[in-house]
């Protein structure tokens, strides 16, 4: 019904224009372009079915701008109900699922006899071997969509495109980088040069997990045209500096190929010096704060192994109380907040449980969420609760409790040693400071005394 009634509007509307196009409007009404066009028919209209007269420029404007949102809306109107007919959402009793990425939507359905009813419509969710199939084709496709401008992976000059999601496939992609120093995981070149490097693309689709990994062959850029002239005269430069060595004179190249050389005498400035040494600073100051860096993340790894012993023995003793493990990481975040109140220190692993309990309220996938949790710890302890834990979820081991026990026990153990092993470097750090005392002692006893026997 609706396509009709759009559709007789838009006949309407395209008459009204069609007759009013040779209509005369007075210049206070006149504007260029389309809307001229709905003033002329709103013109029109004031002056066969308003009042005596001829209608005010207000009128016009105001008429012929209702006229043109009027026949936008019936445009709009109209294409969505012949949208909806040639693509309907039921066919043959049937609604066709969105995509992975589309979401769920609402529809609203009929029966002719029985009224309307509201569908919640799930996007699909492939099964475990079409997931594989996508999989299997996605890695093999990956490679013409990462190389960009280069010609292939095997000859890369210029940044990579290393997709977060791809087109047609439901997989989240997280890549990996051998070598960070040369190219990131954003696929960035940081240090250009020659060299491989391996990229591994991460796939994770519900509970599905994959991995691929991929070669980059890096060669140095190509060079330009100044380049390549530059090099022909530093050639041409080195064949004169041999050439005639009897004259008077070195004679310089007058031309590079069909470029004419003007040469003069680079003379010496201070500034290259300055220069340099503003670039040593930088260059010291970067050292410094790598190390410092390098500091502060050995000192992360510190403290969230010194913290996990005390986590996994909370998660044993919540989760004897009856909590869920998703309860748990809840309550251990609330308890760091209450502690951060009190003026308590930052502890680095419950920042990242605390970033975890906020992906999960997000809407991530818990699974997917500890496996997060594993990837920014960067710790084999850490990678081995999540795997656990995401263990728990798949396949509903009923022996979490007794397997976070022994992980308890196992995480004390090696926070003995790990404690030993630091009394031992300690013991190492003072032995310099020793010997410099012991060697400042033997000065202030022997010289004395060697003066003592001279006299």
């Amino acid at each position: 019904m609706w396509i009709v009634i759009c559709g007789a509007g838009v006949l309407l509307s395209a008459l009204i224009l069609l007759i009013s196009g040779k209509t005369k409007l007075p210049a206070a009404c006149r504007r260029p372009g389309i809307a001229e066009l709905f003033q002329k028919a709103a013109y029109r209209l004031l002056f066969y079915f308003g009042k005596r007269g001829k209608p005010s420029a207000d009128a016009v404007n105001r008429l012929s701008l209702c006229l043109l949102l009027l026949n936008v809306s019936n445009l709009l109107a109209f294409s969505a109900a012949v949208y909806g007919r040639l693509h309907p959402a039921v066919s043959n009793g049937r609604i066709e699922r969105g995509d992975y990425l589309s979401g769920e939507r609402e529809l609203t359905v009929s029966e002719k006899d029985f009224g309307t009813f509201q569908v919640n419509v799930q996007p699909r969710h492939y099964t475990e071997e079409e997931t594989r199939e996508l999989a299997r084709k996605l890695k093999r496709s990956l490679p013409d969509k990462m190389r960009g401008e280069n010609p292939s992976l095997q000859e890369v000059s210029q940044n990579l495109i290393l997709p977060r999601q791809v087109e047609g496939y439901p997989f989240e992609i997280t890549w990996d980088s051998s070598d960070y120093e040369r190219m990131d995981d954003s696929g960035r070149i940081r240090n250009p040069g020659g060299g491989e490097l391996q990229l591994t693309a991460h796939f994770f689709y519900e509970n599905y997990q994959d991995s691929a990994q991929f070669s980059v062959q890096l060669v140095p850029e190509k060079k330009s045209v100044e380049e390549a002239v530059r090099d022909a005269i530093e050639s041409a430069i080195r064949e004169s500096e041999g050439r005639n060595l009897s004259d008077t004179y070195l004679q310089l190249p007058e031309s590079a190929g069909n470029i004419p050389l003007h040469w003069k005498e680079q003379t010496g400035e201070q500034s290259p010096k300055i220069l340099g040494a503003g670039l040593l600073c930088c260059f010291a100051v970067c050292l410094l704060y790598d190390s410092r860096r390098r500091s502060a993340e050995q000192a992360r790894q510190r403290q969230l192994m010194a913290d996990y012993p005390q986590i996994v023995s909370k998660m044993v003793l919540y989760l004897g109380a009856g909590m869920s493990i998703r309860g748990i990481f809840y309550k251990l975040s609330q308890d760091d907040q209450r502690r951060l109140q009190e003026g308590g220190e930052k502890r680095y692993a419950y920042e990242e449980i605390r970033m975890l309990c906020n992906e999960m309220n997000s809407g991530v996938p818990e699974a997917k969420a500890y496996l997060h949790l594993g990837e920014r710890c960067r710790l084999r302890q850490y990678t081995k609760l999540c795997a656990l834990l995401t263990q728990n979820l798949r396949k509903g081991n009923s022996t979490i409790l007794s397997a976070l026990q022994r992980e308890a026990e196992d995480a004390y153990e090696e926070r003995k040693n790990i404690a030993r092993r630091l009394g031992e470097e300690a013991g190492t750090k003072l032995l310099l400071p020793m010997i410099m005392m012991l060697v400042v002692t033997l000065v202030i006893i022997i010289v004395p005394a060697y003066q003592g026997f001279q006299m």
